[in-house]
């Protein structure tokens, strides 16, 4: 019997990317999949254009409006129990700003999970439109408090060697049911930002590695649309998250070394883009990471 595939990716003004993101998804030679849309910023035309590309693709979808912009995590979350309650085995937790290029690229996924040594799978990931590399594995560096990509442009002969990585992001991941039933679900408490972190590292914690597969790849329209270090969102939500995760994780002296970095490269990124009243927003910020109650996912 062919697993069935629950898609969750959660929308947020998303209907510029829809039309791409189906198509490609239609392609696709692994049918047995539910696409679970849940969107944070729900319209009635956001809802006609899902259902008309639904029927033009004639794909299985599930779509859920909120009441609200209940971020990232937590949208990947209502996705999650949403495809359990549909009979969803496995789920790949996927933006919708992605594309494929590959017909074979789920059923590739299904396969490879069949081992019991690869519970969540990454292929390499490119910029949109060309062959600019984005993601080809990746590490936590713990005295730092942050995580990197390999690659960055550069497509080497190294990277295009599978194998284990500590760090993914949910741009596109494929996770076993099983790892979410032991380790729990996304940490609410993020809303957006370092939420895949978190959610990585207690897969490692409990013994789940990260499989990087670059015979598999996909193409990534990077958005922008928080504004990174370059807004003051991005600004707070960056800093006070990352706060949040060292709080949650490291002892010493990581525990201490990380944060230093993080305020240094939180204040440092933001006067680089300008940002007015920067010390402050950040030391708002730092306080705002401390004052968030530590999840039970930990």
């Amino acid at each position: 019997m062919m697993k069935k595939l629950g898609l969750v990716t959660v929308l947020f003004n998303s209907d510029e990317v829809l039309p791409d993101f189906f198509e490609s998804l239609s392609i696709q030679t692994y049918k047995e999949f539910v696409l679970v849309l849940i969107d944070n910023t729900p319209t009635e035309v956001t809802k006609s254009i899902v259902d008309n590309l639904a029927k033009k693709y004639a794909l299985k979808i599930s779509y859920t409006p909120m009441n609200s912009n209940v971020g990232i995590a937590a949208g990947n979350n209502v996705g999650i129990n949403t495809a359990n309650k549909l009979g969803c085995e496995d789920i790949i937790i996927l933006n919708n700003d992605i594309c494929f290029n590959k017909p074979s690229l789920f059923e590739s996924l299904v396969s490879l999970s069949q081992d019991q040594n690869k519970p969540i799978i990454a292929p390499k990931i490119y910029y949109h439109n060309n062959k600019i590399l984005w993601y080809a594995g990746g590490k936590l560096v713990k005295w730092k408090g942050t995580v990197y990509h390999f690659g960055y442009s550069e497509d080497t002969k190294e990277l295009n060697i599978a194998g284990f990585t500590n760090y993914a992001p949910t741009c596109f991941l494929y996770v076993r049911g099983e790892v979410f039933n032991n380790i729990g679900l996304m940490d609410e408490k993020y809303f957006v930002y370092v939420d895949d972190v978190d959610f990585v590292y207690r897969a490692l914690i409990k013994g789940y590695e990260i499989w990087y597969e670059p015979t598999l790849s996909l193409y990534h329209k990077v958005s922008t649309s928080t504004g990174g270090m370059e807004s003051d969102f991005g600004l707070r939500f960056n800093t006070r998250n990352k706060i949040y995760f060292i709080r949650k994780f490291f002892k010493f002296p990581f525990f201490y070394t990380a944060q230093l970095f993080t305020i240094i490269a939180a204040i440092y990124f933001g006067k680089k883009a300008g940002r007015a009243s920067v010390i402050v927003k950040v030391f708002n910020a730092v306080k705002e990471g401390y004052s968030m109650e530590l999840s039970s996912y930990r």
